[in-house]
């Protein structure tokens, strides 16, 4: 049964004062394989859970904590978190190596963020999607080359394929400029809203379709869609019911504009330039799921990263499917997109990931795999955040050429 005890209080004070000793180091080490517990980081409070880490033999375990040390050390010393607001996690073969949160949940009131707050995961929700749409592959209720309009029969383009929608090959133009104009914006948009949409003014396509990659939010829109039409269910009900509490994702939600769905612990999004939160609410957009609106902790998407190594939401034979480089992204050569994942190859090591940008959220979502390290990286402001790379360049080069992580650093979702 996992269980976790957090030290995070004496961890921050005994790392504050660099007291490093090695008898120390092995005494605690001990007690760690006696008692299962790990550092949460600075600024932490709240014990959180583990996951995947019951196969770990004891020198595993003693070998990640003396990780977990030089890490947040590492942290430490070079102030790789700095005028950050969120929430920052690395775990190794499911065991977090440092955990914390910063910052306030909505800077009017000042509440603290801590590892229980929930935030919009923007673009990374499109993992959800893709694995929602993989689930109904391994259900046999759809192929990945089947034409959309077999489940969307309004769909006014016959040739796109579940798979183009998939891997950003489809060639549809952003449904937010076609909302922004002939929708009522006093009303949220839906995902049916949209759909009927594109029924009615059939807008052309920005290129042909399987032309090239194109990175757009109407694919993962249209993929909920689709899951609503074959399973008769509101996409987050879905993806809660079949995903969310399956996993114990107890704390994740997908939040439906429409309906103001209450997340617990929901924090809200601020823009950099004015500092001040936004009402998620406000915003007629963000009633159309499948390319954004999750919400969900750090200490949740561990589980959900975890659970990607097993058979379980997804069959792994499906999964290798999903992560094989579908889409190659033209402006960089060691880039790609599957199903709901982006991939690229750093030092011959695999990295299956996504981010996310919107409405005051920046986040990152990255799974080293070849090494079965993880990242993730969730904050309530949009400014420009290096940290996750320069936290990516501590897990796969250590200590070296730090001076050059910043220039590292590249925008994307």
């Amino acid at each position: 049964m996992q269980h976790a005890i957090s030290y995070s209080v004496y961890l921050d004070g005994f790392m504050k004062r660099g007291k490093y000793l090695g008898i120390f180091t092995g005494l605690i080490g001990i007690w760690f394989l006696l008692t299962s517990y790990y550092p949460n980081g600075n600024n932490v409070e709240k014990p959180i859970s583990r996951s995947g880490t019951d196969s770990l033999s004891a020198l595993e375990r003693i070998q990640l904590f003396e990780k977990s040390l030089a890490l947040t050390q590492l942290i430490e010393e070079k102030k790789l978190i700095k005028n950050f607001t969120g929430t920052v996690l690395i775990a190794e073969k499911g065991q977090i190596l440092f955990a914390g949160a910063y910052g306030y949940a909505n800077k009017n009131n000042k509440e603290p963020i801590n590892l229980e707050s929930a935030f919009e995961l923007a673009s990374v929700s499109k993992t959800f999607t893709g694995v929602a749409i993989m689930m109904l592959y391994d259900q046999g209720k759809l192929q990945f080359d089947d034409p959309v309009s077999l489940y969307l029969p309004d769909f006014p383009y016959p040739a796109i394929t579940i798979r183009h929608l998939l891997t950003h090959r489809s060639g549809l133009p952003n449904y937010m400029w076609l909302a922004e104009k002939y929708w009522n914006r006093r009303q949220a948009l839906t995902n049916e809203d949209m759909y009927k949409l594109f029924a009615q003014h059939k807008p052309r396509l920005i290129f042909n379709i399987n032309g090239k990659f194109d990175y757009s939010n109407t694919n993962y829109a249209f993929l909920a869609c689709i899951v609503e039409h074959i399973t008769q269910t509101k996409f987050d009900d879905f993806v809660e019911q079949k995903i969310f509490l399956p996993l114990g994702m107890t704390a994740s939600k997908v939040h439906h504009a429409a309906e103001k769905t209450e997340v617990p612990l929901m924090v809200s999004g601020h823009k950099y330039a004015v500092q001040q939160p936004i009402d998620k609410d406000s915003y007629f957009i963000n009633g159309v799921m499948g390319d954004k609106g999750v919400y969900s902790t750090v200490t949740d998407m561990l589980k959900f990263d975890q659970a990607l190594y097993t058979d379980f939401p997804v069959k792994q034979t499906t999964l290798q499917l999903g992560f094989a480089p579908g889409s190659p992204e033209a402006q960089y050569a060691n880039k790609n997109y599957g199903f709901g994942f982006r991939m690229r190859i750093d030092g011959g090591k695999r990295i299956i990931y996504h981010n996310g940008w919107w409405q005051g959220f920046k986040t990152a979502f990255k799974r080293y795999v070849d090494e079965k390290k993880t990242l993730i990286v969730l904050s309530n402001s949009d400014r420009k955040l290096p940290q996750p790379y320069i936290l990516e360049y501590a897990l796969l080069h250590g200590k070296e050429a730090f001076a050059e992580a910043d220039s590292l650093f590249v925008e994307e979702e």
